[in-house]
């Protein structure tokens, strides 16, 4: 395999196409490159808390090269044909809206997401406020895993839907010097330079991106600066820290929900006419420290801090707010042989909190008088153990147990004293089973359970643009029965996955009324009254279906079928949950000849209407979306160029909603349009 890549550090400029190329194939991450006398490059995985393919559940890689050879826009062009996940954008900016299984219904795209739990290489970056999505960047990731419902034990079962953990280049698989560019339609244009490198035991990488776009929307204009680095040290063979930071600056015009009539007549249409969301500064610093002990065994050290802020402004009650948070989490993993038996054991203890200083604070139009000052408190802290034992040959057991307990404070302090504190706690056990059938093919199951508390700003109840009493807002508990199947042939991957999940007091947002002029919309935070019920299909496919004559056919298949429902809701007896698709479909096809050469079709279909009030009185209509895609790669991977169609067919449709609570069959302001017929250039160089 050749000695360690140290002295030989100036091969890494010529090498490394080859070397990311052979990553992103193999959808793997990279720790460390080595050299032979032939100069190829041999790719070692990083250490990792966990391998998508060792779960006994349902959960996926998404590697670089799949983002990169098109339009990345947002962190939602990143996330597409991940079954059962949405992560649908507002105007084709970066305000995107995040559901997995039906979490979080429904969030707005302009507010902190919750329901997943989100990370950075396994820091935690949700926290009892939420989750700011102005820290994710599409271009800056190795690869990203998704890991569905409860099968993200490992990151505390503390959401809903699951867990997102966006892994960032690092100087093992970057370029020392690539640039990015992408410009297309609605005034749409981003720009990266990033670098990367390795001198002996350190290696960075940093990546920098510009963001702009005037928006499909009227008044949806948009625009971002982010900063993204990590470096890392080898301190001995067996000790290795690394560093992160990332940096955002970001400037949102909001946009409004309009009528399925509005949206027929003129898509671009916003009644929301002057406020904007501005997110100046938000920082995160982390570090890890892995220490790989003689025993078998590995202790894992990791600390983030998160600052960053929202102004929403030119609006009728224009607020700021100030969150601070820290994370921190240490993990303990052990190889033993039990009764002759490989078993696999980790204990973690995970915990974040909002630190003081976290406040809203409310003030009249012009700015120059406070109305209303809220403080938030928030701690997750949760400690788990987890078992993985091979009963027989190729038959594993999981087990596992995690005690969480989260408290949620809000205290408004003026004009008037109003204090709300919550705490939870709960066990939450996880078993599955995991049986390697032969043949590539793979069967699972397990039973889970998960907990997600509301963010702390739920407490009390938003009125007028002032928070004022709320009932107690509780944790929504689910358990969740999951089974399924997935294989690999050759270059041919393919995954499906049935759940059904019971959930308590689920965690609902009902709009009270749209955004009009300089009035936002008004969603109130609640549990549901009745139990409900998240069951799916999970269906997916992506690889190389054939090959001859310097010519290769691939493809990428999602299909999700959701059905959400109350069991027995006082008003409106066993109806949907609205704001997720019953049924949606996206696939592509795209052929790739030696030269460098590619072209691709693609699809998003809504196969079944899906309803947008919790009474079903109005609904979502079906629709069908053409994507085009085609550009050409050179054989090392130094230029790649793109151009990128999206809805080509130019066809007006509802991309997500926020649901009223009964609309009574009138056609009511619940739906968010999706982008009309786009088209976007793209070039890289790397160096």
């Amino acid at each position: 395999m050749g000695k360690k890549l140290t002295a030989a550090v100036a091969l890494v400029p010529a090498m490394w196409p080859i070397a990311q190329a052979r990553a992103q194939d193999a959808a793997l991450p990279v720790e460390e490159v080595q050299a032979g006398s032939n100069e190829e490059i041999v790719v070692q995985a990083r250490n990792r808390i966990t391998n998508v393919d060792v779960i006994a559940g349902n959960a996926s890689v998404i590697s670089a090269d799949q983002v990169e050879n098109g339009r990345a826009a947002n962190i939602g062009d990143a996330l597409r044909f991940q079954p059962g996940l949405l992560a649908q954008t507002a105007t084709g900016g970066e305000a995107t809206r995040f559901s997995m299984r039906g979490s979080g219904i429904i969030r707005s795209p302009f507010a902190w997401g919750t329901g997943i739990q989100m990370l950075i290489d396994g820091l935690p970056m949700t926290t009892a406020e939420g989750s700011p999505y102005e820290y994710y960047e599409a271009l800056a990731n190795n690869y990203i895993e998704v890991y569905r419902g409860a099968n993200a034990f490992d990151y505390s079962p503390t959401t809903q839907g699951g867990a997102i953990n966006y892994v960032p280049h690092t100087g093992y698989d970057s370029a020392p010097l690539l640039v990015r560019a992408e410009a297309g339609s609605f005034g749409y244009n981003r720009q990266q330079i990033s670098s990367g490198a390795v001198r002996g035991d350190f290696d960075y990488y940093v990546s920098g991106t510009r963001f702009a776009m005037d928006g499909f929307r009227r008044h949806s204009n948009s625009r971002s600066l982010r900063l993204v680095a990590d470096a890392g040290y080898r301190i001995t063979p067996d000790l290795k820290a690394r560093l992160y930071f990332i940096y955002a600056d970001q400037d949102t015009k909001m946009t409004s929900a309009l009528t399925r009539a509005q949206i027929e007549a003129d898509p671009r249409a916003n009644s929301s006419t002057t406020g904007s969301r501005k997110n100046p500064d938000s920082l995160l610093l982390g570090t890890t420290v892995d220490w790989a002990l003689g025993d078998a065994s590995s202790l894992k050290l990791g600390v983030a801090y998160k600052r960053y802020k929202v102004r929403n402004i030119n609006i009728a009650v224009p607020d700021y707010w100030n969150i601070e948070d820290i994370a921190a989490s240490l993990r303990y993993d052990r190889e033993d042989t039990l009764f002759g038996r490989s078993s696999k054991t980790e204990v973690a203890v995970l915990f974040s909190a909002l630190l003081p200083g976290s406040h809203n604070r409310k003030f009249s139009t012009d700015l120059s008088t406070l109305r209303q000052r809220v403080s938030f408190k928030g701690v997750d802290a949760t400690f788990l153990i987890k078992n993985d034992l091979e009963l027989a040959d190729r038959l594993w057991l999981t087990t596992g147990l995690a005690a969480i307990d989260q408290t949620r404070a809000s205290h408004i302090t003026l004009p008037t004293r109003d204090f709300r504190d919550q705490e939870y706690f709960n066990l939450t056990p996880r078993v599955g089973a995991r049986f390697e059938a032969g043949g590539g093919i793979e069967l699972f199951a397990n039973y889970s359970r998960s907990v997600e508390a509301p963010i702390s700003h739920a407490l009390p109840q938003l009125v007028g643009g002032l928070y004022t009493y709320n009932a107690d807002i509780r944790e929504q508990v689910q358990d969740t029965a999951e089974a399924g199947a997935r294989g690999k042939l050759g270059g041919f991957n393919w995954s499906l996955a049935l759940y059904r999940t019971w959930v308590k007091d689920e965690l609902l947002n009902v709009q009270v009324s749209p955004a009009v002029g300089s009035t936002p919309a008004v969603i109130i935070a609640t549990n549901a009254k009745s139990p409900t019920i998240h069951q799916g299909i999970e269906a997916a496919a992506e690889g190389t279906l054939w090959k001859s004559g310097g010519f290769a056919l691939s493809t990428q298949q999602s299909l999700t079928i959701n059905d959400f429902h109350y069991r027995h809701e006082p008003d409106f007896g066993t109806a949907d949950l609205p704001g997720v698709p019953r049924g949606l479909y996206q696939g592509a096809l795209r052929i790739d000849h030696d030269s460098g050469l590619f072209a691709g079709v693609g699809t998003e279909i809504l196969l079944n209407r899906y309803a947008a009030d919790f009474a079903n009185t109005i609904w979502v209509k079906p629709y069908a979306i053409l994507d085009l895609r085609a550009g050409w790669s050179s054989k090392d991977k130094s230029w790649q160029l793109f151009v990128d169609g999206k809805n080509v067919t130019d066809k007006r449709y509802t991309a997500f909603v926020s649901p009223v609570y009964n609309a009574r069959g009138v056609d009511s302001a619940a739906y968010f349009p999706g982008m009309g017929a786009n088209i976007t250039v793209g070039i890289t160089k790397a160096f």
